[in-house]
């Protein structure tokens, strides 16, 4: 039970970021049609671009993209997940070209290479903390390996035998909406148990 609430304090964060970086971004209307502005005390020029509006619709853009594109990467459970890195270095790379274009300065790219690996390093850091590719990838196996077993064991029942397991087992199937996959393998293991020792006392 706790860790389906950590879960769904995990996948809560989640759909929060989802819905308030899109939401940020549009912050950028806002922010008023002048060459400059100054925020938290720090004086901010339009620069390369036509207006400081301009600067941030196009900072906010990138942002947003590396946002997203990251959020997805922590949460995907496939192995293609890390053809979503491409993305995400390319949009950081556009991040800093749009910093560069204010001042109207070439683009360094080993400043783009540094902050690309230090960013890198924080969504491979979230991504193992929050454990989604692992963690589900190991508890669909051996779900996996269980029901496998659990076929196995029926073939050698009694018809009476059969027809009581599959009941109870389609019972298990329903109220497998309401159990996450750790405590849903659990339940399989646990019905396998009760089968296996009552044919042994038998």
């Amino acid at each position: 039970m706790i860790n389906k609430t950590v879960n769904f304090k995990r996948d809560l964060v989640i759909v929060f970021l989802i819905v308030f970086i899109p939401i940020l971004f549009f912050t950028y209307a806002l922010i008023p049609e002048k060459s400059n502005i100054t925020i938290l005390g720090f004086n901010i020029d339009a620069g390369y671009f036509e207006d400081i509006t301009a600067f941030f619709w196009s900072f906010f853009c990138q942002i947003l993209l590396v946002s997203l594109f990251s959020i997805w990467f922590i949460t995907c459970k496939y192995l293609w997940r890390y053809t979503l890195l491409i993305p995400i270095i390319l949009y950081i790379n556009n991040s800093i070209k749009v910093l560069y274009d204010r001042v109207n300065v070439d683009v360094n790219y080993l400043v783009v290479g540094i902050v690309a690996l230090f960013f890198l390093i924080f969504v491979f850091y979230i991504s193992n903390k929050t454990n989604y590719y692992a963690t589900s990838l190991s508890l669909n196996k051996q779900i996996d390996e269980e029901i496998n077993l659990l076929m196995k064991q029926v073939s050698t029942y009694k018809k009476e035998d059969y027809k009581e397991f599959k009941k109870k087992l389609i019972t298990l199937r329903k109220q497998k909406g309401n159990l996450d996959k750790k405590e849903y393998l659990i339940q399989l293991i646990k019905l396998r148990d009760d089968y296996t020792l009552g044919k042994q006392k038998e």
